[in-house]
């Protein structure tokens, strides 16, 4: 199967994802995040799976806002989710 161009495609990854990756304290992923991308995560850095497919949502959208403001309160420096980044804090400074 052909995955060029799909969302969590490893080779669609910029450099400075790759960077936030390898300096993510904590990681908020879903469905779309390929397990190649998942196996360039360190090992010492914290993971948390929200689950999420088409159609299918256990754990609501308001519930990871939640996750990266408690993660960002925490003073973790970046989250992932969705094969994009999100600034933990930036995430704290919206709510």
């Amino acid at each position: 199967m052909d995955r060029r161009g799909r969302s969590g495609d490893a080779g669609l990854l910029t450099l400075r994802t790759a960077e936030l990756i390898e300096e993510a304290d904590v990681i908020v992923y879903d469905a779309l995040l390929s397990a190649e991308i998942l196996s360039r995560i360190p090992r010492e850095t914290e993971t948390i799976y929200v689950g999420k497919h088409a159609g299918n949502h256990p754990v609501p959208q308001e519930e990871i806002n939640q996750i990266l403001v408690r993660e960002a309160k925490k003073g973790k420096e970046y989250c992932v989710s969705k094969a994009e980044i999100h600034s933990c804090s930036e995430e704290a400074e919206k709510k």
